[in-house]
């Protein structure tokens, strides 16, 4: 198996600019500095503007910004409407600053973003609409679907929520992770504020600025980690990337919860001996606590996302059953503690369903024979007494 980063594609082609265009920019010969740095943001963008919207003749789109309704360091987030349409709209306003060299990671991670969020198509991701280039080349307009009630941050900041609405939460924040991690996307940044919940409480995780994917070339199965210890080993990192996602979604379970918002870094585990599990709030259940157990563990002994979403947690119908959770090394095994539940919240992949069928049907055969034995015993018995 190999994996590696992908980065974003690599643009060394330049468009020409026109006598007119470039005469903005090259007005003083004493200004290299500065005229270099104008033309290459203006190619870069070209180069953007081009590969985005994908049309021989490109359109302006008509729409109006209003309110801000959000901002970070290098953006802001403004309501506005489709003029043609009627939609309306959150549009991410990124501003290009800093330096020539910032400025092209700007536009590389642009690139990036956009063509991501192009692809992905999924009830609890951000839907991407289209992409606008200020005429001054100084700002990237990112028009999104707009999400009424804004991030989970902003609903926490004025409602404590019920058990109930956050399990609701968060079963659509794993989907959504799951979804990303199918795709061998790491989405890097998965917190309250970069997490957004509509009128109906629908989830939309959005801001991919951070996201890797990874490339995978094969599936490894048991027996080649086995027989190839470098192999275990890369699995092993493969395990430790994805557990990014996966620590920082249980931080925000923890906030939902009222625990407050916690340093991630410190969560990050690599080792056995570097396990430092965060305290959980008061007014957590044992069922969410249990989670949160098997979600804060070392990075390497980590639980799919896919195999996490059938913890009982996430079932709102659960009854009384019997769990017993025990070695963590064991992938038939669970974490955590021991409390009543019917099924283990690991589901077998079919060979186990299959073998444990099997074995099943082998031992009823095996108490079968031995009860025709005990009884051909008794009639002997019988007889001999008779």
């Amino acid at each position: 198996m190999g994996y590696c980063v992908s980065k974003p594609p690599r643009n060394d082609r330049q468009l020409k600019i026109n006598n007119n265009d470039s005469s903005k920019f090259q007005k003083n010969q004493t200004q290299d500095v500065t005229t270099q740095l104008n033309n290459q943001t203006l190619s870069q963008f070209t180069n953007l503007n081009c590969s985005i919207q994908q049309q021989k003749v490109y359109k302006k789109r008509d729409y109006k910004k209003s309110e801000l309704i959000g901002k970070g360091s290098q953006f802001e987030v403004y309501q506005a409407l489709d003029n043609k349409t009627g939609k309306i709209l959150a549009i991410k306003t990124v501003k290009l600053q800093g330096t020539k060299e910032q400025m092209n990671q700007q536009i590389n991670s642009l690139k990036a973003e956009i063509k991501l969020l192009k692809q992905l198509k999924h009830k609890n991701i951000i839907e991407f609409y289209f992409t606008e280039i200020s005429s001054d080349f100084t700002y990237v307009d990112i028009a999104l679907e707009y999400i009424s009630q804004g991030s989970l941050r902003r609903v926490l900041s004025k409602i404590d929520l019920e058990e109930t609405n956050i399990k609701i939460y968060s079963k659509q924040i794993l989907e959504g992770i799951n979804y990303l991690h199918k795709k061998n996307i790491i989405h890097r940044n998965i917190k309250s504020s970069n997490i957004l919940v509509d009128s109906q409480g629908i989830i939309k995780l959005s801001n991919f600025k951070n996201y890797i994917q990874i490339d995978q070339d094969v599936e490894i199965n048991e027996k080649q980690k086995q027989k190839s210890p470098k192999l275990e080993e890369d699995c092993k990192k493969m395990k430790e990337i994805f557990a990014i996602d996966i620590i920082a979604f249980g931080a925000v379970i923890i906030e939902m919860f009222g625990g407050g918002i916690l340093n991630m870094d410190d969560y990050y585990l690599k080792d056995a001996s570097d396990i430092n599990k965060p305290s959980y709030p008061t007014q957590a259940s044992e069922l969410s606590k249990n989670l949160l157990d098997i979600i804060f563990v070392p990075n390497h002994q980590q639980y799919s996302a896919e195999k996490l979403l059938q913890h009982p947690f996430f079932n709102l119908q659960q009854g009384r059953n019997e769990l017993k959770l025990d070695d963590p090394n064991s992938e038939q095994s669970y974490i955590g503690s021991s409390f009543e539940m019917k099924k283990p919240f690991i589901q077998d992949s079919n060979e186990d369903q299959q073998n444990r069928e099997y074995n099943n049907l082998q031992n009823n055969k095996k108490r079968q024979q031995e009860l025709e034995q005990a009884l051909q015993e008794l009639l002997r018995k019988k007889n001999i007494d008779k």
